[in-house]
This record gives structure tokens, C-alpha cells and sequence, in this order.
């Protein structure tokens, strides 16, 4: 009897050693079909100076309405989670409304002024997720360098330029 306890604790240790394996070598693509939507999350620690606003543009696609630039032309947007879903992201770079890509009718960013939109856009993300770029993203307005920065990791599937 004793032996058949072992065996099945032996066994049951190689299922567990196995679905675990399974689960970590499937990772990557299990963040992707968790984070199906666009998650765009300020991080509120972060100074006020470098915390986005969260808006919808008129046919509901996300908007990310990036911080006012330095004096160098750099906003520097600190997120604690950033997903871009199948439906994408819009990052607002115009202090305008405007007709986008993705998004139809754009309200301006209310933190931005005309001739003082960023150059560079920097996310920078804070908290312990791994960000999944499932869909575009849509740099509206002037044009600019777009940077993500997370030392978690960075899966991209199904984004494009």
C-alpha cells in the first residue's frame, strides 16, 4: 500500500512539473488572449506631469491622451499596465480635433498646445505585467518618435507600423 501512495505521488509530481512547463512555454501567448481589449492605465504614484488621460474617440476606439511635452519636446507617460487590444490605440499628439485612422472624430488633447506636441513619446510602464500589443497603434496628430518602455517584456501580435 505504501508503495502505491508513492507511485501516485511520484506521478502526480510529473503532472504538475509538466502543465507548469506547458503553462510557462504558452505564457506569451496566454498574456495575448488575456489582454483581448485595450488596457491603458496611468499610473497615479507617478508625478502628475507624467500621467496620461484616458479618453474613447466618437466610434469608441481607446485614446490615450499623452502628458504635456518637456521643453525638449518629450512626453513622458508613466502607466502601471498598457495592452493594446484588437481595436488598437489611439495616442493623442493634437491639441485639435481631427478625423483619425482608427478612431473617427478625436477630441484634442487638452493637455497639449498648438506647435508644443510632442516630438518623442515615451510609455513607460510601471507595474509587473507584461504589455501585449494585439492591434495598431495610431500616432494622431503630429508626427512622432513612439517608444515602449517595460522591463516586464514587450509581445507584439498583430501590430503594425
Amino acid at each position: 500500500m505504501k508503495k502505491l501512495g508513492q507511485e501516485l505521488s511520484i506521478k502526480l509530481h510529473h503532472c504538475l512539473v509538466l502543465m507548469v512547463s506547458v503553462i510557462l512555454a504558452l505564457q506569451p501567448m496566454l498574456a495575448s488572449i488575456v489582454y483581448a481589449q485595450t488596457v491603458i492605465t496611468p499610473d497615479t504614484a507617478a508625478p502628475l506631469a507624467n500621467q496620461p488621460t484616458v479618453a474613447e474617440s466618437l466610434n469608441h476606439t481607446p485614446v490615450e491622451n499623452i502628458a504635456t511635452p518637456s521643453a525638449a519636446g518629450v512626453s513622458h507617460n508613466q502607466l502601471t499596465d498598457l495592452q493594446v487590444g484588437n481595436e488598437g490605440l489611439i495616442v493623442n499628439n493634437s491639441a485639435s480635433k481631427g478625423i483619425s485612422t482608427l478612431g473617427s472624430v478625436v477630441i484634442g488633447n487638452s493637455n497639449l498646445s498648438t506647435g508644443h506636441e510632442a516630438n518623442i513619446i515615451l510609455n513607460e510602464v510601471t507595474g509587473t505585467n507584461t504589455t501585449s500589443l494585439n492591434g495598431p497603434t495610431e500616432i494622431f496628430g503630429k508626427q512622432a518618435e513612439y517608444i515602449v518602455a517595460n522591463p516586464n517584456g514587450i509581445s507584439c501580435n498583430g501590430s503594425r507600423p
